[in-house]
């Protein structure tokens, strides 16, 4: 078994590339990523590690031939940017990965939940339940898109999988936490609504876990989706402001309106789109997943693959705030005093 782990310069990526070598071993996982100091770093610790672009037919089959098992978490993951970028890195990348490597016997593809957000309250989504008619944007939509790629992919010898793993955590998260510290130290961050809506969490440890399960489970696997979380549904506002204050910051938030910040991401969108051309401080998609609940059903992965989390929310920020705390100096307008 020879296993590719794309984006494995990225924070999900990175934890799935070192729990399968810890596993398989070093020789036999194989990372690539677009990050050259992380992808230079990880080299230094032993790791197979090769840079480029996925998007390069010719660099995957150059490079990456003999591999037999993929799993694909690269992704351009972002609340703003062009159809066709998010068309390139999500989509062709997928394509060309199952073109192009002759032998694979499993494709695990790291998907999202977004594909479920219709800006309402959803409760214990399962896999099988209603998508929107209209993805909420961009990624979204190329996130579905790519599954398809996945599922409709004819190969009598591959078994190809599907996770969806919703707001992932833990140490060296460059997303989630950190934007939540961002926007509070810039003195912008506020309790959305009435601050009850609840959402599940997704650890990278779980993650990395239940890919080395997929890797392990039978044929009765093959095109199947799975949710991935925590297995432990919180209040979103109540688990952030507990971070903030084991964090040594002040807990105490402002308040705002569903309905007035929706207007203020409306009319940021439109001076972004129209007049700036850059990324917009807030997106209606941001705010929307702030305020409305959205939890997921993971008896599927119970079922097919033994899943159980091998850590907890809480566990996960506590290891975030240590990392925090060690390497602030990667996360940008986080840090004591900055704004």
């Amino acid at each position: 078994m020879k296993i590719l782990v794309t984006g494995a310069t990225g924070f999900l990526g990175g934890w799935i590339l070192k729990h399968l070598a810890s596993i398989y071993g070093k020789k036999d996982v194989a990372g690539t990523g677009r990050n050259m100091d992380k992808l230079a770093e990880l080299s230094a610790e032993g790791y197979n590690m090769t840079g480029g672009d996925l998007s390069d037919r010719d660099f995957i089959e150059r490079e990456f031939s003999n591999c037999t098992c993929v799993i694909h978490c690269a992704a351009l993951s972002s609340p703003w940017g062009t159809y066709g970028e998010f068309y390139r890195h999500n989509v062709l990348t997928t394509k060309y990965l199952l073109e192009r490597i002759p032998d694979i016997t499993r494709f695990v593809y790291i998907s999202s939940p977004t594909v479920y957000f219709n800006f309402t309250d959803r409760f214990m989504v399962n896999e099988y339940s209603e998508l929107p008619e209209k993805p909420v944007n961009a990624y979204a939509a190329t996130k579905r898109m790519a599954e398809l790629e996945v599922l409709k992919h004819d190969s009598p010898n591959m078994i190809r999988t599907i996770i969806r793993p919703r707001a992932i955590i833990g140490a060296g998260d460059t997303v989630v936490v950190p934007r939540v510290i961002r926007a509070y130290k810039a003195g912008r961050l506020r309790v959305i609504g009435d601050g009850k809506n609840i959402g599940d969490f997704s650890s990278a440890k779980n993650i990395a876990h239940a890919v080395a399960l997929c890797l392990e489970a039978g044929k009765d696997i093959d095109r199947k989706i799975f949710n991935i979380t925590d297995d432990e549904p919180r209040e979103i506002w109540t688990l952030l402001k507990a971070t903030l204050e084991k964090m040594g910051l002040d807990p105490k938030l402002k308040k705002i309106s569903y309905g007035t910040i929706h207007l203020m991401a409306c009319l940021s969108e439109f001076i972004a789109r129209n007049i700036t051309g850059k990324e917009p401080v807030l997106t209606k998609y941001g705010v929307g997943i702030m305020n409305f609940s959205l939890t997921l059903d993971i008896a599927e992965a119970k079922e097919y693959l033994g899943y159980k989390p091998i850590v907890s929310t809480d566990q996960s920020i506590g290891e975030f705030i240590t990392w925090y705390h060690e390497n602030m100096d990667l996360y940008p307008g986080t840090g004591p005093g900055e704004k």
